[in-house]
């Protein structure tokens, strides 16, 4: 019964044996600060949630000193650009910072794709909701050399980490049928 037990436990936290955790910022230097978006109120006017990833990034960027901001989220669930509402803010908060805005991006994958593309930085900090943090870190990695992440400041309700744990288990699915088609071509 233990056993059974130990292996239950096991297969559940496989994503988090699989899916490394966030390497926090150290102090290094860093090309940009990469806020990702989420969806704004239905009204238009930016969610507690991106308030939060807003104050995360001016206290990130007070203590980095990096005066690159980029963020990226397109709209999603509703008509607002998630990267345009939250950029408005950020710009009446810091005026000598250079904000860009990447209003494509659906979803994790794209924001860390699209940035890239656009920005070609290499040192990013990003910015996100605790629970999505180590989502978006495993992404990030794929396009940047050196990633650190940060955790908006507020704690995340059981039902977002339960959401992010299932989509963990989606990007392990994916990861293992890429892995399959590359190796039959």
């Amino acid at each position: 019964m233990l056993i059974i037990l130990l292996l239950i436990t096991l297969l559940l936290l496989f994503p988090f044996f699989i899916i490394s955790k966030p390497k926090r910022y150290q102090k290094e230097a860093i090309d940009c600060l990469l806020v990702l978006g989420c969806p704004c109120e239905r009204n238009g006017k930016l969610s507690n949630k991106q308030k939060q990833r807003l104050e995360t990034c001016i206290h990130y960027q007070n203590i980095t000193e990096c005066r690159h901001i980029i963020i990226s989220g397109g709209a999603v669930h509703n008509e607002a650009i998630e990267a345009e509402a939250m950029a408005q803010y950020l710009k009446e908060q810091l005026n000598a910072c250079q904000i860009e805005t990447e209003c494509k991006a659906r979803n994790t994958f794209q924001n860390f794709q699209n940035t890239k593309k656009l920005y070609g930085k290499e040192r990013i900090l990003i910015i996100t909701s605790a629970a999505h943090c180590r989502r978006a870190y495993f992404f990030a990695r794929k396009f940047y050399t050196n990633v650190y992440a940060a955790k908006a400041s507020t704690k995340d309700s059981f039902r977002e980490y339960l959401i992010e744990y299932f989509r963990l288990w989606n990007v392990l699915y994916w990861e293992v049928r890429l892995r399959i088609q590359k190796k039959h071509k």
